[in-house]
């Protein structure tokens, strides 16, 4: 009897745990190829009601965005900038596994895209 009722209560457990989105907030870091060779860029990104919205800061840059949209482990945002006095945008598409973020990131206007690999940044507990 007991039996009977601790399996519903263990898949339904079982259920919610593989049901749960991954979570992006927080800060991520990515080697991110340049024009001289690579550079490390930062993301920070804040999650409300499956809104995705942050700041990604490379040297010498630092952008804001809104408007992204998390669905399940994908990820999608856009960034305006200014790239030798022509407005673009950079479109960043990424699959969430675990502590990473797989992007492939597309450069409008320009016939070009790159791909790679955002880190979580774990949290320091002695802030």
């Amino acid at each position: 009897m007991k039996l009977s009722i601790i399996r519903p209560i263990f898949i339904l457990f079982a259920v919610t745990l593989m049901a749960a989105p991954p979570d992006a907030s927080g800060k991520w870091t990515a080697q991110t190829p340049t024009a001289t060779g690579t550079a490390t860029t930062t993301f920070t990104f804040k999650v409300e009601s499956g809104k995705l919205s942050g700041t990604i800061t490379s040297p010498g840059e630092k952008l804001e965005f809104t408007g992204g949209e998390i669905k399940g482990e994908y990820i999608l945002f856009s960034v305006p900038v200014d790239f030798r006095g022509e407005r673009t945008k950079r479109v960043y598409d990424g699959k969430i596994k675990g502590d990473e973020i797989d992007f492939i990131v597309k450069h409008l206007n320009f016939d070009r895209s790159d791909q790679y690999i955002a880190k979580r940044v774990k949290s320091d507990t002695t802030d």
